[in-house]
């Protein structure tokens, strides 16, 4: 009897061990399903976010085969499921309305978590969007329903809901495209203003950067004094133009490191050019950039970075950073080599350039400061070899 115990316990022992380690892969592969975490938001730039998809500047139209791969990617479970069951319709509405699909997918998730979280609306109204603006928006049905002292629309089916958002897009008697609202500012006021806006980028962010490498800017093209890369549009700004007093000189003859920010700075914000960069010098006690307070600088605009030594992993690091969408700046003391022949010597001066993007073929585009011929692609061993006594770079990433 005694050892019958024994067996007893070991046998319990073991099964509750094996239940654990089986509740223990399950639960893991239940979290790990249950909502999308990655962070995708770095990866692409949208711009104005303009959701009018035939209005210039506007993000591109996502295709169905790509609309698919985002809702996979971000989304799971019962979210998924929904966002899937209205596929063929928010190409239709795209289409057929101009607004973007995307878009529509991201007030979905804003407004009830794409249909599994509400708050003051019955479910069974679809309304998965919250529009409130009368009866001209409603399902076939007519009916709508009450809470959180709204009157809100009725549908019958998610699908119904966004065919209708279409014609509340453009047909509305009062607001978005037929009075000129075209970008996610314009239109947030009207939902739940700047706390709503973020959260439908940051969503659009997501959607987007989940099939980025199919986007058309994902190769760099350089048009004129501009360089377009990963939906980032930069304005290669040349330190020359500008005899602003600066440091002991000027921008023209020792700003390189604010241009240098104001050529980053562009492919997030509009506006800024190397004169308002160097204006805000004196507010940090300065009368000159150096590498120490770049982070100071670029956390304006709600970017981080801070110079590091070059070392093994530092072209590794620069080659995978472009190549997730975000600019890198280089701070050089020796010769750097173009592959189209230009070359320039700051070994005596040091100089600051930006890293912009990659070809097809990896070669780096260098948003040189100094010139526009100056501006153009090299390599990563050229950029390497350019280091001198300096070598530092800054891998720029937002807040």
């Amino acid at each position: 009897m005694k050892y019958i115990k024994q067996i007893a316990l070991i046998v319990a022992i073991v099964v509750v061990l094996i239940l654990g380690i089986i509740f223990g892969i399950t639960n893991s592969i239940t979290s790990s399903a249950s909502s999308f975490s990655g962070d995708y938001s770095d990866y692409v730039n949208l711009g104005d976010y303009i959701v009018k998809i035939d209005e210039e500047g506007a993000m591109p139209a996502l295709t169905k085969e790509q609309l698919k791969t985002a809702i996979e990617t971000c989304y799971s479970g019962q979210m998924q499921e929904n966002c899937m069951s209205v596929l063929d319709d928010i190409v239709d509405v795209q289409n057929k309305y101009k607004v973007n699909a995307a878009f529509i997918l991201a007030i979905a998730q804003k407004e009830s978590t794409c249909g599994t979280n509400w708050e003051s609306i019955d479910p069974d109204a679809h309304n998965w969007m919250s529009i409130s603006y009368g009866p001209k928006y409603n399902g076939d049905s007519g009916k709508t329903c009450s809470g959180g002292g709204y009157t809100w629309c009725w549908y019958d089916s998610y699908n119904e809901a966004v065919q209708k958002f279409g014609i509340f897009m453009t047909e509305h008697d009062y607001f978005f495209f037929a009075h000129g609202e075209y970008s996610v500012s314009q239109i947030a006021p009207h939902f739940a203003g700047t706390e709503w806006e973020n959260g439908v980028k940051g969503y659009l962010d997501n959607l987007y950067s989940a099939v980025a490498e199919t986007l058309p800017q994902n190769s760099g093209v350089i048009n004129g004094e501009t360089y377009t890369y990963a939906g980032k549009t930069y304005t290669l700004f040349v330190q020359g133009d500008y005899n602003d007093p600066y440091g002991d000189g000027t921008i023209a003859n020792s700003g390189c490191g604010v241009t240098s920010i104001a050529i980053v700075v562009s492919g997030y914000k509009s506006g800024e050019t190397p004169r308002t960069i160097a204006s805000k010098c004196s507010g940090y006690g300065l009368t000159y950039v150096d590498r120490g307070v770049f982070p100071q600088y670029l956390g304006e605009y709600g970017l981080t970075g801070s110079f590091t030594g070059w070392d093994n992993q530092a072209s590794e690091n620069i080659i995978n950073h472009l190549k997730s969408g975000k600019p890198v700046i280089y701070n050089i003391g020796g010769t750097m080599v173009l592959n189209d022949g230009n070359s320039y010597d700051y070994s005596k001066n040091k100089h600051f350039v930006t890293l912009l993007g990659l070809d097809e073929s990896g070669n780096i585009f260098v948003g040189d400061p100094w010139a526009h011929e100056m501006c153009n692609y090299t390599t990563i061993q050229n950029i390497a070899n350019a280091g001198g006594d300096r070598g530092n770079y800054l891998l720029v990433d937002k807040k």
